[in-house]
């Protein structure tokens, strides 16, 4: 069976387009902390990961990052250049060996104009991106530091025993990096959460950074939901702007 059976956006392709898509592709090994795709390069295919792990950010002239997602074996990044010409978005950096699929933009394209569903997965999923964008973006900027610190725990995070443990290590400096604060403001964020009992860092494993459980009862399972209520670990209520309407401006 084709690797491609197992995306989304593919999934409605008949049993044997796949095979032919991938047919038509060219995979690609990558070491760990290897930069994979550059922002602002040119780009003209997209890629599927078939193994491994990569994070996605973007960065500014001074180089600080902003996190913005990981991804697996399964998902895949580079769309955007399916439907324009603008350099790449973003910069795709690989956590650990990882092995893509790349496949061109013609290649895809006549695989759309023979399946329209999967064209409209594609689209399913971009707004489904642009969603959760949109939610970050609104809790990132609206949440206290404590509320920031657990949203990047959470991002990472799969249910194990009754608990939320995050899938990889984190270091301070790349739980401040996914939300945008400073490292002391992380560090101090996560002591007052740790002191709390909202979170438990684990044994570390001779690695950079550490695992880190969350307490289901006192940081539930949705982030956005826990970023809207107030619990234990400190107040996290989202403060939205006055109704505009109400607002009286002076001449």
């Amino acid at each position: 069976m084709s690797a491609l059976h197992n995306v989304s956006i593919f999934q409605s392709l008949t049993e044997e387009d796949p095979a032919l898509l991938e047919s038509h592709g060219r995979r690609r090994r990558y070491d760990k902390n290897f930069i994979a795709v550059q922002e602002g390069d040119e780009g003209s295919s997209m890629f599927v990961i078939l193994t491994g792990r990569v994070s996605v950010y973007t960065a500014n002239a001074d180089g600080k990052r902003l996190w913005l997602r990981d991804m697996v074996a399964g998902d895949y990044f580079g769309e955007y250049a399916l439907l324009d010409d603008s350099p790449r978005s973003a910069t795709i950096h690989t956590a650990e060996p990882s092995e893509f699929l790349e496949i061109s933009r013609d290649a895809v394209l006549q695989t759309f104009a023979q399946s329209p569903d999967a064209a409209f997965g594609l689209i399913q999923d971009l707004v489904g991106r642009i969603r959760d964008l949109t939610l970050r973006a609104k809790a990132l900027a609206l949440a206290n530091s404590g509320a920031k610190v657990v949203f990047a725990l959470l991002s990472v995070s799969v249910r194990e025993d009754g608990v939320l443990v995050t899938e990889v290590p984190l270091t301070v400096e790349q739980i401040a990096e996914r939300v945008g604060v400073q490292r002391e403001t992380a560090s101090r964020a996560l002591t007052t959460l740790k002191r709390k009992r909202c979170v438990t860092e684990r044994a570390r494993s001779g690695q950079a950074g550490a695992y880190f459980e969350i307490d289901p009862e006192r940081a539930p399972a949705s982030r956005i939901s826990w970023l809207t209520k107030n619990r234990k670990c400190g107040s996290t209520r989202l403060q939205t702007a006055p109704d505009s309407s109400s607002a009286r401006f002076s001449p």
